[in-house]
Formats: structure tokens, C-alpha cells, sequence
């Protein structure tokens, strides 16, 4: 019952084909059928197959027995998200289907930081689950990681393992050595602000892992970048943000005990490190690299951007290379073209097929420049500003392009459309004058793919998001900076029709307003979005208690019934005693958890 399946080899598509074809053979040699109940056991197994399998058990559970037995006597695998469950929901989930069938799990994904604290919560018993093959664990306080990674070494079959703490302690000493115990694991992927602490790196050993694929998503030093690919012989890709000190000499990156053949894909970010640095780093430690893909922040060493010095790199020290993915982010004096761009173009960079455009744009009072190869362009995200020069006549190939961030709308244009994008942002650039914003984005992008939509314009009025809405109706996941409700009222704007349109249709499930959200706001947002699950906004403190009433009382008239998260963000740590004394004495809540992570408040009904 899993939705991975699409992505399943083309016997296993033929597969599919004959189960339909199978259905409509049964059907049509029998009596017509014109009820799903009156299908045979056989055949609802295999529709079943194709949905998420909470879905599943939210449909069919409770309508009769016959039912309930096909859901625990399946022997089909499942695929748990208990990313935006209520409290109540996740408890007889958890006891009617999670508990019972721990066998038959192989992926959890778990990101409520308030269930890992939870009495019932599966990552208590995490070693029974002895099927898992997926696991991801976001928002989890690294004190819990500490607990749970030593439980992983009995799952013989974990392959995927994602963790993103949710707070700053250092992670290293949470997971290591036990991740490197992890027999079949092949994919690893790390978040964490202190990964790059010094103080983090733990006493090394002789631990080996089969680990292929290593996505490290903050920045970490270069020793302990070392000190991870020794325990990885088996390593193939490589993605992560890299910091070397100044302070050390080119001479002393190496990596004599590094023996692996086959770390052929790598991709860096590049922070605090001198060209002499880098070259010496894909010397020693990268010289079997295929595929290349390079970011480089501004104030960086300008000798990343020296065209010849690239060149004796690849030509003397990288043979294999053959794809080549360079980004380099500047913040010229006055607007400045790079002036060495144009080195880009010889003979040595066209013969490789590799090309490079530069972009300027204007952002929030500072010119920026970026530099980057275009053929084909490979990245998942793109930046699209003001003004583009091309150093060569090839285009841009934007097909790969998942998330579109688009600084200012004033050069757009038709013929830069992005057909796959699914994540769109509006720079502080971007201005709301235009007649029509859906209509100029509809140029560049398909609207009613998008499913993730984030509006960092200060001035973004509601009735833009309101038209906006009009064209996403697929929309899961809104980010706003701030929202402009000038003149407007809760009441009036009820009254609106496009306001109705939008409150009917719309599926926004998480929503974050960044900036201080007013009391008209929130009820308009309430209003708006009936089918928020989870609510992140930031109050003054004066305004805690309204807040909290007004919220829990919409939820209670089922106006909100499917919010059962909400965050107050930058709050201060009193503010927990005093929603739990307002909960308590008002009766608001019968069943809840509070939690204070960092500078957050969580409260989960």
C-alpha cells in the first residue's frame, strides 16, 4: 500500500497491467458488479495496493468485520507518515494497526517533535520493527537520537536512514559508532547546525559501513568530512557543505588512509576555503571523481573564478571528470560583471560540451551575481532575477528544474517556462503592482502543479494570495512573510466570493506566517485554510491567551477540526506554564502535549 511503487521497473509495470486487465476480465465473466463490497477478497487486496495505507484504515477499519480482517490478515507491505496526525488519531492508529502489524512496516517517517515524547510513540520500539527498510526521523531532539540509534543494529534490512534534529546539540556522539553498525545501510542523510563543531568529533575506530550514498545538509569541517569517508570504503556519492580553515596550509589536506574506488559523484558547497585548498582536496581525496558539482557562497576566494587555474586542475589531476556543474555566488561592487566570465568560453570548456551563463540581479539594496554551467543545467533549483547575459549561445536547460525562486517578475519572459516546477518563491523583489500576478506566473511556471508555495514579499496583500489560490489548487504547504489585510476585516472579507471559492477548494495543510500575525489575521487565515493541520506563527506575548482561546474554540465548533499542531515561534519559555494554566482552568483541551524545543512552543491536541 504504498505510493513508492510508481517508480518500479517496467516488468513491474507490466505486472499492474495484467491485475487491471484481470480486473475487468472478472468482472465482465460474472454478474456486474456495482459494489466495492461485493468484490472478492483477491481483488481488494489488489486495489488496495495502490492506496496509502492510513487512508486505508481510516476508510474501511471501522465499517465491518470483513473488512477489518482483510486490513490485519494482509500480507502487504506498509508505509507509515505520521507527520500530520492528530493526537487521538495517532493513538488508535497506532493500536489498531501500527502495534499489530510491526512486521509488515518498512518505512516511518516521523517529523512531530511532540510524539517522540510520547508514551506510545514507535520509536520506543523501533528494534521490532524488524522489516524496516526507510526511516526518517525529523524534528527529533538529539537527546532521543542518543536513545535510539543503538536500537537500529538488530534492523538487518534498514537501507535509508534520514535525520534532522530539530535542535543544536551536537549529533556526532548521538550517532556514531552505532551508524556505522547499520549492516545494510546504503543511504544516510544528516542535518545539523553543529556538525562542523570541532568538539563534536568523536574518537575514531575501525567501524566499517556499507554506506553508498552520504548527504551531509550544514557545513561541516574538513576533518570531520575526513574522518566520515574513512569509515566508508563502499562510498559512491558524496553531497555536503565543507569548511576549511584558512589557517591551514594546502600542504596538509591528505587523506593517505582514503583507499575507495568508487566515490564517483560528488557534490560541494564551499565555505571558507582558498582555491589552493580546494585543488589540494580533489587531489588527495577526490581524484576519481566523475561528476562534479560545485557551490561557492560569496566572498570566497575570486581564484575560483580564474578559468585557467580550472583548467590545469582537470586536465592534470582529474581525468575522469566529465561532467562539470559549477555555481559561483558574488556580491560585486556596483553591479560589476566577473571579468574573468569570459575565460569560460575557449576551446577547453566547448569541446567538453560545458557551458556557462552569468545572472545579475538586485536584492534588497545589493547587486548579486551569479555564474553557472547551463549544459544541461542539472540542479534542482534555479533563480531567475533581473537581467541575464549569456558568456555562450547555449541554453538554459530548465526541464530538471523542481523549485523556482524568482527575485523580480520584470524579466520574465515567455519562452522561460519551467514545465516540472512544484516549488515556487517570491523574492523580496517581487512586486504585487502587476494587474495580474497569476497571470504573469503562469508564464514561467504550470500553477496547478505547485504544491509548495513561499511568499517572502514584504507587501504580499491577501487578496494576491487570494488570486494566486484561484490557479494552485494542489497547494499543500504556504510560507508567508507577512500578509498585508490593510482596510480589510474577517467579516467582510467572508463575504467575498473569490474569499468563499478559495475557502471551499483549497488544501493548505501547513501554513507559516513569519512575520507578527495580528488577531484579524489569524481569523482570516482560520478562515481561509478550514483545512490546516498544522498553524506556525509568531504572537507578542500580550496576545497569547486570545490567541490560544480564539484557536481552540474554532477547533472545537469543527470550523478547524484537522488542525492538531500549532507552533508559536521566537516565544519565550514561561509562555508554556501559561498556556498549560489557561488549557487546564478553561477546559480547552481534554488531551494535549506541550513542548518547548529552542525558542519554540508546540502544543499537539
Amino acid at each position: 500500500m504504498s505510493r513508492g511503487k510508481h517508480s518500479r521497473s517496467s516488468s513491474s509495470s507490466n505486472a499492474i497491467q495484467k491485475k487491471k486487465r484481470k480486473v475487468t476480465t472478472d468482472g465482465l465473466s460474472a454478474e456486474m458488479v456495482t459494489c466495492f463490497e461485493d468484490l472478492s477478497n483477491e481483488l481488494i487486496y489488489e486495489v488496495l495496493e495502490f492506496v496509502d495505507f492510513y487512508d486505508v484504515y481510516r476508510a474501511f477499519y471501522s465499517l465491518n468485520m470483513r473488512f477489518r480482517q482483510i486490513i490485519t490478515n494482509s500480507t502487504l507491505p506498509i508505509h507509515v507518515n505520521l507527520s500530520s496526525r492528530s493526537k487521538s488519531t495517532f493513538e488508535s492508529y497506532n493500536k489498531d494497526c501500527i502495534l499489530p502489524n510491526k512486521h509488515r512496516i518498512q518505512s516511518l517517517h516521523l517529523s512531530n517533535p511532540c510524539l517522540y515524547d510520547h508514551t506510545a510513540s514507535p520509536t520506543h520500539i523501533l528494534s521490532q520493527f524488524l522489516h524496516l527498510q526507510t526511516l526518517i526521523l525529523n524534528n527529533i531532539e538529539v537527546k532521543h537520537l542518543a536513545i535510539l540509534m543503538p536500537t537500529l543494529t538488530s534492523l538487518f534490512y534498514l537501507s535509508s536512514l534520514s535525520i534532522d534534529p530539530i535542535d543544536n546539540e551536537p549529533i556526532m556522539n548521538a550517532i556514531y559508532p552505532h551508524v556505522f553498525r547499520l549492516s545494510a545501510l546504503k543511504y544516510l542523510r544528516l542535518s545539523n547546525k553543529n556538525l562542523s563543531c570541532h568538539d563534536s568529533l568523536p574518537v575514531s575506530s575501525n567501524e566499517q559501513s556499507p554506506i553508498e550514498y552520504l548527504v551531509i545538509n550544514e557545513t561541516i569541517s574538513f576533518d570531520l568530512l575526513i574522518f566520515l569517508l574513512s569509515h566508508l570504503p563502499q562510498l559512491r556519492r558524496l553531497s555536503a557543505h565543507i569548511r576549511v580553515l584558512y589557517t591551514l596550509l594546502p600542504n596538509q589536506i591528505k587523506a593517505p588512509s582514503l583507499k575507495s574506488n568508487y566515490l564517483t559523484h560528488v557534490s560541494l558547497g564551499l565555505k571558507s576555503i582558498t582555491f589552493d585548498q580546494f585543488e589540494q582536496l580533489m587531489i588527495n581525496v577526490f581524484p576519481l571523481v566523475e561528476i562534479l558539482y560545485i557551490s561557492i557562497p560569496p566572498n570566497t576566494d575570486s581564484v575560483f573564478t580564474d578559468a585557467t587555474r580550472w583548467q590545469q586542475l582537470i586536465s592534470s589531476h582529474l581525468p575522469q571528470l566529465r561532467i562539470f556543474d559549477f555555481l559561483h555566488d558574488n556580491w560585486p561592487n556596483n553591479g560589476a560583471s566577473n571579468s574573468n566570465s569570459h575565460q569560460f568560453s575557449s576551446l577547453f570548456w566547448s569541446k567538453r560540451q560545458w557551458f556557462f551563463v552569468e545572472q545579475h540581479y538586485k536584492e534588497k539594496y545589493l547587486f548579486r551575481t551569479i555564474f553557472y554551467s547551463t549544459n544541461p543545467y542539472r540542479r534542482r533549483e534555479y533563480t531567475l532575477g533581473d537581467e541575464k547575459h549569456d558568456i555562450t549561445d547555449s541554453n538554459v536547460q530548465i526541464r530538471p528544474v523542481q523549485h523556482l525562486h524568482i527575485v523580480d517578475e520584470k524579466n520574465i519572459k515567455d519562452h522561460q517556462y519551467f514545465p516540472n516546477v512544484t516549488t515556487l518563491t517570491l523574492g523580496n523583489g517581487f512586486t504585487t503592482t502587476v494587474a495580474s500576478v497569476a497571470a504573469t506566473l503562469s508564464r514561467v511556471v504550470p500553477l496547478k502543479n505547485l504544491t509548495h508555495l513561499h511568499l517572502e514579499c514584504t507587501h504580499f496583500s491577501l487578496a494576491k494570495v487570494m488570486e494566486l489560490f484561484r490557479f494552485t489548487p494542489h497547494v499543500h504547504t504556504l510560507t508567508l512573510s507577512s500578509l498585508s489585510s490593510y482596510g480589510l476585516d474577517s467579516e467582510s472579507m467572508q463575504q467575498n466570493r473569490a474569499f468563499q471559492f478559495i475557502h471551499c477548494t483549497n488544501i493548505v495543510a501547513n501554513l507559516t506566517l513569519k512575520g507578527v500575525c495580528s488577531m484579524d489575521q489569524l481569523q482570516i487565515l482560520l478562515t481561509l485554510f478550514p483545512r490546516m493541520k498544522q498553524l506556525h506563527i509568531c504572537i507578542y506575548a500580550k496576545c497569547l491567551h486570545s490567541f490560544i482561546r480564539h484557536i481552540l474554540q474554532k477547533v472545537k465548533e469543527k470550523a478547524n477540526r484537522h488542525l492538531c499542531l500549532l507552533s508559536f515561534r521566537s516565544a519565550a519559555k514561561v509562555w508554556m506554564e501559561r498556556t498549560k494554566s489557561l488549557i487546564d482552568s478553561k477546559r480547552l483541551l481534554n488531551d494535549y502535549v506541550l513542548k518547548f524545543v529552542v525558542k519554540d512552543l508546540y502544543l499537539w491536541w
